[in-house]
């Protein structure tokens, strides 16, 4: 008779019914969850959110490039006059502005220092060469990388980049980036639930999002914030989800100049209707997962959304889901 000694480990696992994890090497990915434009909310549950699927799924681990502290406060549009107010109390808000948007130029001028700086030490080409792929997570603005190229030639090489939300929005200037994402943020003329197409029922982080039971399989309703973008081609990607036009009916009825009702069926700018939320593209040899979903914090903590975000970014690694 043969018998088979297996190791404790591998006893334990057997026992609680638990699978052991691969054995093969653990992908590395640099999360960057640094913005110079507006800055959302949910930045910090992203990162924790991100945190437990590497965890939880034992495919890749995660490093963070994060905020350096001190990010001064914008404050915000001139004040316009009140209705009675008078010629001395409007006056006396338009001074204190005056100093206050004063005050917040000198403060950014050495908080965008101390930025570049936090970036050059952690994001030099030499140091992006230890990753196998790179995640910007609600990045805005122009991020003042050491050498942002580096970045596109590191993905280019046959790495994963994977952006959420408004990774969409950063880098309006950068042709590189906008052509790595597949588009630009454009406008969010939607936030509010909207129903998404899955368009690729087949592809995991399309599939994540229903089950065979529903009663419409390839739609699914959420709450959040859908961008429109420019620079966008539906040629040069696979689009996995898409908002449904028939949300544009939704929009209330307006009194033409006549004073008759108008439906406006246009709330969005793109003449093809064409609003793509999620997709997957190539960059050279590299692979790139987007998804435009993610503004709010109880999306991240949405199952599903995790389940979807997970999907893209193992196809990005060329991981089996």
């Amino acid at each position: 008779m043969i018998r088979l000694l297996l190791p404790l480990t591998a006893l334990l696992l057997l026992g609680s019914g638990c699978s052991p994890k691969s054995s093969g090497p653990t992908k590395k990915l640099l999360v960057v969850t640094v913005t110079t434009g507006f800055r959302h909310s949910s930045i910090e549950t992203a990162e924790k959110v991100l945190t437990e699927l590497a965890a939880k799924s034992g495919a890749f681990t995660v490093d963070f490039v994060r905020q350096p502290a001190g990010m001064p406060v914008n404050p915000g549009k001139a004040p316009e006059r009140q209705p009675k107010e008078t010629d001395e109390a409007f006056a006396k808000r338009s001074v204190d502005y005056s100093a206050a948007l004063a005050a917040f130029n000198e403060a950014s001028k050495t908080w965008n220092d101390k930025v570049a700086a936090h970036l050059a030490a952690t994001m030099s080409p030499a140091q992006l060469k230890a990753y196998d792929g790179f995640i910007f997570a609600n990045t805005t603005g122009d991020l003042p990388l050491p050498d942002r190229e580096a970045l596109i030639n590191e993905v280019a090489s046959g790495k994963a980049f994977i952006a959420m939300h408004s990774g969409g929005d950063t880098y309006h200037g950068f042709r590189r980036y906008v052509d790595l994402v597949g588009g630009e943020f454009d406008g969010h003329p939607w936030h509010e639930m909207v129903t998404i197409r899955i368009e690729d029922l087949q592809h995991p982080a399309g599939s994540v999002w229903t089950k065979a039971t529903d009663t419409n399989p390839d739609r699914f309703d959420i709450a959040d914030e859908i961008y429109q973008f420019k620079s966008y081609n539906r040629a040069d990607k696979q689009v996995i989800l898409s908002l449904d036009p028939s949300n544009e009916e939704t929009r209330p009825k307006k009194k033409d100049k006549d004073g008759s009702e108008k439906t406006f069926f246009q709330r969005g700018n793109r003449e093809d209707r064409d609003y793509a939320v999620a997709w997957t593209r190539t960059q050279g040899q590299g692979k790139v997962f987007y998804t435009s979903l993610g503004h709010r914090e109880e999306v991240w903590l949405n199952p599903k959304y995790q389940a979807h975000i997970l999907a893209g970014i193992k196809g990005a690694l060329g991981l089996p889901n």
